[in-house]
């Protein structure tokens, strides 16, 4: 009576084994899903960072057109300016800045 083996054990085995196999199968896919999205993010970190440099580098440097325009400002008269004098200098600035850029 010792030597009996249920029938079906085999087939519980195999059902263990496949649960382990699927187990590591679905493991391993989640990290490499884990080391593609560091990989992006890393990557997105670095444009960001060198999106980041170029602006710094831009708005600390002192630009060519806007020292000249400080520099031959009319002096200020007793009437007031039209709205549109008033503008047109920072726009013609930032003109000049755009097509530096």
């Amino acid at each position: 009576m010792s030597d009996f083996v249920y029938p079906r054990h085999g087939c519980i085995q195999e059902l263990m084994l496949k649960e382990k196999a699927w187990t590591a199968k679905f493991i391993r896919r989640q990290r490499e899903e884990k080391a593609e999205e560091a990989a992006k993010s890393a990557v997105k970190a670095n444009w960001e960072k060198q999106a980041e440099d170029m602006i710094m580098n831009f708005v600390n440097s002192p630009s060519k057109t806007s020292l000249q325009s400080y520099k031959t400002l009319p002096a200020r008269s007793s009437s007031p300016a039209s709205i549109r004098s008033r503008s047109s200098q920072p726009l013609s600035l930032a003109g000049a800045m755009a097509m530096e850029g």
